[in-house]
């Protein structure tokens, strides 16, 4: 996995939502975005750690690993919306609305780090059958 690219892409989350919640006239980002957004990055973490472990064994392999990431990740999600479901008592259907957008845009850049190392390691010619 390639840092570098992780953080941009993290950097460039972090400014949209900074730029987002400049807009005043309508509420658009939760006040715990950030939250939100610390939680994400470290699920991402945990679950690309998992993937890359399955990646370094055969591939017949890999698809245990990958939905061992999912699983857990899907379980942290559920666990973290809950618990602040509860403690939140204001702006739940936007608290909600960025959690969902959030999840996607991880799920989406799980996805591409992903493809990007099964690509790398189709070229090398490493698919272990």
């Amino acid at each position: 996995m390639n840092f570098r690219k992780l953080l941009l892409l993290f950097s460039a989350t972090s400014a949209l939502i900074f730029l987002l919640s400049l807009i005043k006239s309508i509420t658009l980002v939760h006040p715990l975005i950030w939250e939100i957004q610390i939680f994400f990055f470290c699920t991402f973490l945990i679950a690309t750690i998992i993937n890359q472990i399955g990646l370094s064994r055969p591939a017949k392999q890999f698809h245990i690993f990958y939905f061992a990431s999912m699983t857990i990740r899907f379980f942290l999600a559920a666990t973290f919306l809950f618990l602040m479901i509860l403690n939140t008592k204001n702006q739940t259907v936007v608290f909600i609305s960025n959690f969902i957008v959030m999840y996607l845009l991880y799920t989406s850049f799980e996805i591409y780090f992903l493809i990007h190392n099964l690509r790398i390691d189709l070229k090398k010619g490493n698919a272990n059958n």
